[in-house]
């Protein structure tokens, strides 16, 4: 093993932190000087199409990178559904017994059994939660979170101030790639499909080719993000560690990388050698992102979706075989990506031979792949690890030995009694007559609600809006005893007094309920309002339900991406089930490619529309979400509460009835769908 890297006895001041989606990657990333690794096992990690990790392996691996002086961090950072808490309960205990360093998390139930049942686990709160501003900082570490990894839509502005009030380490993400929406707030992949980018199983919706009325391009996806630049200041900030993206990446990209990165923060580079050496790692253009300040611009590239460098268009294209332009820079086992025309997701596939052709050149593929003429090859990777490993180990595992976890068997009647006092039926609501909830975002609704069974307001508008109805006594009066103010899931540091003056008003004028979609925006309400989550704080298992009313909520919000059976599983007389709602698919921090209000239909004629809203940047689905035909369902499981949400709706009398109609009599409202209600969540 090189150890030209190796580290000293003394922990470095800021912490450099390496993907390893593989064996390979993780050696790569100690070779090449990491501080610390973070992986995932098999499951309930956010990159589960990656190739991970055994808890065997692990236990070999572990006690190699800590002889090395290097952390490792396990990734459990996905919701997890009702039936899931015993095997992550399990996985818990391996990880626990293995002694890693810390489990990256983003499940507030997961984190609540790990911080009661298995005290010596440090706790980083993943990028998954969103936590963006100081009060969400403050909040996982009041969950029991010694690290929050933040979002990565911040201003070095922003940055700065949270560093200065944060009790807790703070993480950045400082290379890789960038999701449109931010983390933990996605619901693309799951509305087209069911498999959930909460849950590791992204489809990459984000990267696809979209059509507009202004021609057809990659609206949504971003460049990779590189932070070279602002290492020094980062440093200098506090903040705990620089996190490099990639767990999907093969060992090239890993050691390119942190080698680039070891070698800045140690001082032996400058930021324009370290871009030099960046440049091989064959992903997109990069940007700075927020660091540079918000009003940041060219994120987008609309005419680009690809990772990697340019092989030109196929020439020709049959089984295993296609040909490419001549004089392609391609080797044997490089990896290559190829987007097909339509503008899905690129298809990777492995070099087995390159030679010359009559029209180009001729690349062999190590198996077939459903491709044609005029598509797109990108090279993604040079040739795969020459090292080789027996079947069961990973190379120098001989040099110590592997940490003997407890039998699971022996462990096997505490852990049920774990899962037991997670597995209780939340304490029932009040039972009786179902309770109408209606959500908008704009006042425009109030006067034909006014007559409607609404029972709870929900109101999600933006700040002049709020303003103006604390300034409007009657309208204030009449809604008054039913108002639930809502924050948005997004609040800027800069925005936080702001937000905090207008809920002042609100108790002030009388009001005492409150909406969170953040688990840092608790603060802002304080114990003077009664609390309910919203559907972005994800609530999937009794363990959430029961985190969240450890952190003051009474209700909370199931998710539209849920599906029947766990809500059955999980089944709450606290829960609010949203009946009807245009999904929102993205929520981003940065503007499309595309003027606001324009609509867009995917490959498959899917159609969206795009809003802006407290800042943000929305994608909607045309189609409405609607549960109205399940009601009686719902009603069956204990579940009373209903929200309507007409966010993003124009006020309309003859659409409200339509719907109201639809409540009343449980019928489905026409023209609409069930997202994974019926057929499943993944």
């Amino acid at each position: 093993m090189n150890t030209t890297n190796k580290k000293s006895s003394v922990a470095p001041v800021c912490e450099l932190c390496a993907p390893a989606g593989s064996i390979d990657c993780f050696h790569a990333a100690i070779d090449a000087g990491a501080d610390a690794v973070y992986l995932g096992l098999a499951d309930f990690n956010a990159r589960l199409r990656a190739k991970n990790f055994t808890a065997k392996t692990l236990s070999h691996l572990v006690p190699l990178a800590h002889r090395q002086q290097v952390k490792v961090y396990v990734t459990l950072n996905t919701i997890v559904k009702q039936a899931e808490l015993e095997p992550v309960i399990h996985a818990l205990y391996q990880v626990d017994q293995i002694g890693v360093d810390a489990v990256i998390v983003a499940d507030l139930g997961l984190i609540r059994i790990a911080r009661q049942t298995f005290p010596r686990l440090r706790l980083h709160a993943s990028t998954q939660m969103a936590v963006h501003n100081s009060p969400g900082v403050a909040a996982v570490g009041r969950l029991g979170c010694s690290r929050a990894v933040v979002a990565r839509e911040l201003t070095m502005e922003e940055l700065s101030a949270i560093r200065a009030s944060a009790s807790i380490e703070l993480e950045l993400f400082v290379h890789g790639a960038l999701c449109y929406g931010i983390s933990g707030l996605c619901l693309a992949s799951s509305f087209l499909g069911g498999a959930s980018g909460n849950r590791g199983r992204c489809t990459q919706v984000c990267r696809r080719k979209f059509a507009a009325s202004s021609g057809r391009g990659y609206y949504f996806s971003p460049r990779d993000l590189s932070l070279v630049d602002f290492v020094p200041r980062l440093r200098g900030l506090g903040i705990a560690a620089l996190k490099i993206e990639g767990r999907m990446k093969n060992e090239a990209y890993v050691a390119t990388v942190v080698n680039a990165y070891r070698k800045l923060l140690d001082g032996e580079l400058s930021p324009d050698s370290a871009r030099e050496l960046l440049a091989g790692d064959l992903c997109r253009p990069k940007t700075t992102f927020y660091l540079g300040g918000s009003a940041q611009r060219g994120v987008i590239d609309a005419t680009r979706s690809g990772v990697g460098r340019s092989m030109g268009r196929i020439l020709e294209a049959a089984g295993d075989s296609i040909v490419l332009p001549a004089g392609i820079d391609a080797a044997a086992n490089d990896r290559l990506r190829i987007d097909p025309l339509m503008g899905y997701e690129g298809t990777a596939a492995q070099v087995r031979s390159v030679s010359p052709h009559e029209k180009g050149t001729l690349v062999r593929l190590k198996s077939a792949v459903d491709c044609t003429e005029g598509e797109e090859v990108f090279l993604t990777a040079r040739r795969e690890s020459s090292r080789e490993y027996p079947a069961h180990l990973p190379e120098q595992a001989s040099t110590g030995e592997a940490v003997e976890p407890i039998p699971f068997r022996a462990y096997y009647p505490f852990a049920k009694k774990i899962l037991a006092d997670h597995d209780a039926p939340s304490p029932a609501a009040a039972s009786g007559r179902s309770t109408l909830w209606i959500k908008t975002d704009s006042l425009d609704w109030l006067d034909l609600l006014t007559s409607t069974p609404c029972q709870r307001l929900v109101l999600a508008c933006e700040p002049d809006a709020m303003e103006e109805i604390l300034a409007d006594a009657m309208r204030l009066r009449i809604w008054k005893s039913r108002l639930v103010p809502a924050l948005p899931p997004f609040i800027a540091e800069g925005a936080l007094h702001r937000w905090q003056s207008i809920l002042d008003r609100f108790h002030a004028s009388g009001i005492r309920q409150g909406m969170c979609s953040n688990i840092g925006h608790a603060s802002l309400f304080g114990r003077r309002f009664d609390l309910f989550a919203d559907a972005p704080l994800w609530c999937l298992n009794r363990g959430t339900q029961a985190a969240l009313r450890e952190s003051g909520f009474s209700r909370f919000t199931w998710s539209g991406e849920d599906d029947y059976l766990n809500i059955k599983a999980a089944a709450s007389g606290n829960g609010i089930a949203c009946l009807f709602s245009h999904v929102p698919l993205f929520i981003s921090r940065i503007p499309p490619a595309v003027r606001p209000g324009r609509e867009f239909a995917d490959p498959q004629g899917n159609r969206f529309f795009t809003e802006e809203k407290n800042g943000l940047s929305w994608l909607l689905s045309k189609k409405p979400f609607c549960l109205t035909g399940r009601k009686d369902k719902l009603i069956a499981l204990g579940i009373r509460n209903f929200l309507l949400d007409l966010s993003f709706c124009k006020a309309d009398a003859a659409r409200l009835s339509e719907l109201l109609g639809c409540y009343a009599s449980g019928t489905r409202l026409p023209g609409t769908g069930m997202v994974n209600f019926k057929a499943g969540l993944k």
